[in-house]
């Protein structure tokens, strides 16, 4: 690309700023093997120009052409497609690039963007395939609703491919940690918790001191929780002690909610005795009732406990043991849907793609592309089940068969430690006990106090959970 043709977007840029509110999409980057590479964004209508500039394993100068610099002036099923078949790259080589969208005549940039190479796939597999766009005048309408909007089947409706953290797509929770699970942490906005590096998301867990942790109190500015709840403020005293690990958890319950379609989340999950991964749809509003939350369902699409040798009743349940679950509760009755695939090796060493495909009928989940089970709800609906049957008045039989499960539901990524339902009273974890019972009223005491036991066991590279991307498409028209 020429200077001059450089200059001339600059000063597009400019004239119309302030002017237009288009914004240039999350791409999507691949890294071909043996060789090969693709940048891709979704078609929209007005779009003439899509830019690419990008240089490898060295900075942009600004807006420089780069050593990769093309405009591709058409799009292709549905998307903007600029693709390289000659570039070599290998895990661990960066991508340091910016976008030039030009729309009904005018200039759109999107600078200082970082892309990781974390895998070479084959061009012809699934994680290869661009995602559809439906063809304007085209579509045919998919079960999925997003944000209440009925969408055209197989149209990808949310990315996230963490080049930035995003505001206000992504809202920090910031609360005491409580229903459902009250696991002993305190969710926070704080960066050394959540941060944005490389191209992926970084949730960490810190410790306080333990002078907070024994005898502080704490009113949280800006929490999100219930006001003058317990959520918002707690104080220790007489041996009840505060949740002492700092973590974060990222939702898009204002941005993004969604009822039925497919959802994959690449991501690398933490191991560290006591801590589990949250991957979890959870309901936009509690339609089905609050108390307890699960009333109206959650699903965590990759609960993986990050002890590396733990067994309860005999069985290993810890890093080795990935699952999958939906959980919904009546009355304090709570019933779990838990499909699990245990392997050899951990599944905290590599990254993975934790997927689920919801639809009116079933819930089924995956990892890596295979399914590992499926919630099916009996004929006359999940509310039928042994544990509620007996209850003479269920919000459940109000809605489908697949109640609670049939309302919009928002994506959250966060870390738990702890807690009350994750970890079996009886879990030994290599030679010592887990050291509380679920639900005894000094439990986050006894935790703390066996932190020589657990703590040696975190550290920063490994007890952190990292996010790749997030994707979403609509369903088919019959899933």
């Amino acid at each position: 690309m020429t200077l001059k043709r450089i200059f001339l977007r600059l000063v597009l840029v400019v004239l119309i700023s302030g002017i237009h509110s288009y914004e240039i999409p999350q791409a999507t980057l691949v890294a071909f093997k043996p060789r090969g590479f693709q940048v891709s964004i979704p078609d929209s209508d007005g779009v003439q120009i899509f830019a690419f500039h990008g240089n490898v394993n060295k900075e942009m100068a600004n807006r420089e052409a780069g050593e990769m610099s093309v405009d591709i002036l058409r799009p292709k099923n549905g998307r903007w497609v600029y693709e390289n078949p000659r570039i070599r790259l290998k895990v661990g080589d960066v991508i340091n690039y910016w976008l030039y969208v030009q729309v009904d005549g005018l200039g759109y940039p999107k600078d200082d963007l970082t892309w990781k190479v974390t895998e070479l796939v084959d061009k012809d597999s699934s994680q290869a395939t661009t995602p559809s766009t439906p063809t304007p005048g085209k579509c045919e309408l998919s079960h999925t609703t997003v944000n209440g909007v009925r969408k055209c089947e197989n149209e990808l409706v949310f990315e996230e491919t963490f080049d930035n953290l995003q505001r206000p797509k992504w809202e920090n929770v910031v609360q005491f940690g409580g229903d459902p699970g009250y696991p002993f942490v305190l969710y926070t906005n704080k960066d050394d918790n959540c941060f944005v590096r490389n191209g992926f998301l970084h949730i960490k867990p810190t410790l306080q001191s333990d002078d907070d942790v024994t005898s502080g109190a704490q009113h949280l500015s800006g929490c999100t929780g219930t006001p003058n709840s317990e959520e918002c403020t707690k104080r220790a005293a007489g041996g009840f002690y505060l949740p002492p690990v700092f973590s974060a958890q990222l939702r898009t319950k204002q941005s993004f909610s969604f009822c039925y379609g497919k959802v994959e989340i690449k991501a690398k999950l933490p191991v560290g005795d006591w801590i589990f991964s949250e991957l979890l749809l959870q309901p936009k509003e509690l339609a089905y009732g609050s108390k307890p939350k699960l009333t109206s369902g959650q699903i965590n699409l990759a609960l993986l406990r990050g002890n590396k040798d733990l067994v309860s009743n005999g069985q290993q349940i810890g890093a080795k043991c990935l699952h999958g679950v939906c959980e919904l509760a009546m009355n304090d009755v709570c019933h779990r849907e838990d499909f699990n695939e245990t392997r050899q090796s951990l599944w905290s060493g590599a990254f993975h793609v934790y997927g689920a495909t919801w639809t009116p009928d079933y819930i089924a989940f995956t990892v890596d592309g295979s399914e590992i089970g499926r919630v099916v709800p009996p004929r006359g609906g999940l509310h039928t089940v042994s544990e509620f049957s007996s209850f003479p008045s269920n919000p459940w039989a109000t809605g489908t068969k697949l109640a609670p499960f049939d309302k919009e539901f928002y994506i959250g990524l966060g870390l738990g430690v702890g807690g009350f339902t994750e970890f079996p009273d009886d879990s030994t974890s290599g030679s010592y006990r887990k050291p509380w019972k679920n639900g005894e009223a000094k439990a986050i005491a006894k935790f703390w106090n066996k932190q020589s036991e657990w703590y040696p066991t975190w550290n920063d590279a490994d007890s952190t959970l990292q996010v790749d991307y997030v994707r979403v498409w609509a369903l088919p028209k019959n899933p």
